[in-house]
């Protein structure tokens, strides 16, 4: 939609329909809306000092009622009642909502969409709500009114501010002299205010006189300030950037690599056409050991491609796989994911980033070869003259075949809405144009969605060779191994290209 999720403006397609093979309707890949309500003492326990409320796209009666809830679910310590849960799945839902990755139960539960419920609710009764005066900031007032000095309030609230008002100088009584009641009667009222008063303490002084309306206008010159001080902008800390040192471009060609998904794409004929490097998936890897060592002593550069998402009970299975390419001799691993840096920093492996590392500027060039990056791949959304504009501290390669992923999912598709499991029926989603996006498995059944077109290049050497890159990656997905021949001698000996691709975002913007 030339929107991109990377950069916070996603558009959204997980809510529009699709079906498997064919266009069905239906939303497999809508999502319940997260509510962790009943679970916020369980949080507190757990450390969580701040919650975050989203509200993207909602209209302002949303947020108030999901604000009250939740703040009332904090204020008592107690769970929402059912009519709290009920006006919260009335005012938004889609089928309800979902706790599950919180509480580890993935699967079809998760997924819903929304209903014409909406429809029912009485807009002008939360708007009512929505615009209350109620106040909600309490406060602690301490008044001092002496002989031959300024009146003065001192207003607390219990974020932590003070605001301190001086008035006028009280008089002698002639007639009537002020009574502590009065004072605070006055001060207390904060009418038309979000701010009510909690304590007030009030030194007076005997036989003085200050007129009503001097003490409001203290109460009201203390609580502006004290509304001051609420909505200022916390200091701000700042240095100086210093942008990266510049770095000239080389002028060598980039040399190829080629990225299977399956060790069988791997054959003779394909490695014949000399890639300068092959990533092949760590579990791939792992699970053949004679073929690797056999490309290994046939003088064949490999490298280990490591999940994108590895959870904590993953770990153990990933550190066994990593063990055994290193006891075969793979000496260079490539990383989509910064936590992965911990895991590998005690082996001897080169490391390399993938495209989930999201690299779009010479900084993040500069940083990630400070935390032992050997190369890096130039985030896809950039646009060629930007690539070439990098300062290029570190080898750089970029995806210049394949089918670009374009989202990872932790469910599997197929399971959610299916008894088949991807892992035993390879399928694709059809969405209402007839496109068609092949879904594959990733690590631990989780899927990755595919464009529905292939990336092509190959017309556009001069393009991407001309713009400093080290690498230039064919990535084979659901290709099949005379497929992945084909398109590698598009980019060696013919000028050949495929009926239908795309050239991605290399040459358009991306907002």
């Amino acid at each position: 939609g030339g929107r991109s999720g990377n950069r916070g403006l996603c558009a959204q397609p997980c809510r529009l329909p699709y079906g498997f093979h064919s266009f069905e309707n239906k939303y497999p890949l809508s999502l319940k809306d997260m509510s962790l309500v009943n679970h916020l003492k369980e949080l507190q326990e757990m450390g969580v000092a701040c919650i975050k409320i989203e509200g993207r796209m909602k209209r302002p009666e949303y947020v108030a009622v999901v604000t009250s809830i939740y703040a009332k679910a904090l204020r008592t310590g107690e769970p929402p009642s059912s009519h709290d849960l009920k006006a919260l799945e009335t005012v938004f839902s889609r089928e309800g909502f979902t706790d599950g990755y919180l509480i580890g139960k993935t699967g079809r539960t998760m997924f819903g969409i929304r209903k014409s419920q909406e429809q029912s609710v009485d807009f002008q009764k939360l708007s009512d709500l929505y615009e209350t005066k109620d106040p909600q900031i309490f406060i602690h007032m301490s008044s001092h009114i002496k002989r031959g000095a300024p009146c003065r309030l001192e207003i607390q609230d219990e974020d932590g501010h003070t605001a301190i008002a001086e008035g006028s100088i009280p008089e002698s009584a002639i007639h009537k002299a002020l009574t502590v009641q009065q004072v605070e009667t006055n001060l207390q009222k904060t009418g038309g205010t979000p701010y009510a008063c909690r304590s007030i303490q009030t030194q007076l002084d005997e036989g003085l006189s200050l007129p009503i309306s001097a003490i409001n206008a203290l109460r009201r010159k203390a609580l502006e300030e004290l509304t001051r001080q609420r909505v200022a902008l916390p200091s701000r800390r700042r240095g100086k950037y210093v942008p990266a040192p510049f770095y000239k471009n080389p002028t060598s060609a980039p040399g190829l690599i080629f990225s299977v998904s399956r060790i069988a794409q791997l054959t003779e004929e394909l490695l014949q056409l000399s890639p300068m490097l092959v990533y092949l998936p760590l579990s791939e890897a792992a699970s053949n050991e004679t073929q690797v060592k056999l490309m290994l002593a046939q003088g064949i550069s490999l490298a280990v491609v490591l999940p994108r998402i590895v959870w904590d009970e993953e770990l153990p299975a990933l550190n066994t796989q990593l063990d055994a390419i290193q006891a075969y001799g793979i000496r260079s691993a490539v990383i989509g994911n910064l936590g992965q840096l911990s895991l590998l920093n005690n082996r001897d492996l080169a490391l390399r980033g993938d495209f989930g590392l999201n690299v779009f500027n010479s900084d993040a060039l500069e940083v990630l070869r400070d935390l032992g990056l050997q190369s890096v791949t130039a985030s896809f959304e950039l646009r060629m003259p930007q690539i070439r504009d990098l300062s290029k501290c570190l080898d750089v390669e970029l995806l210049v075949y394949g089918r670009l992923p374009l989202m990872i999912t932790e469910n599997c598709m197929m399971k959610a809405n299916h008894k088949n499991c991807i892992c035993q029926t390879p399928t694709e989603l059809v969405d209402r144009t007839g496109a068609r996006f092949p879904i594959v498995k990733d690590s631990h059944c989780r899927n990755v969605l595919l464009n529905s077109q292939i990336l092509f290049l190959g017309d556009k050497r001069a393009d991407y060779a001309s713009i400093g890159l080290w690498g230039a990656r064919l990535s084979f997905t659901t290709e099949t191994p005379e497929d992945c021949v084909k398109a590698a001698l598009w980019y060696t000996k013919q000028n050949k290209k495929p009926k239908s691709y795309t050239r991605g975002l290399y040459y358009r913007e991306v907002e």
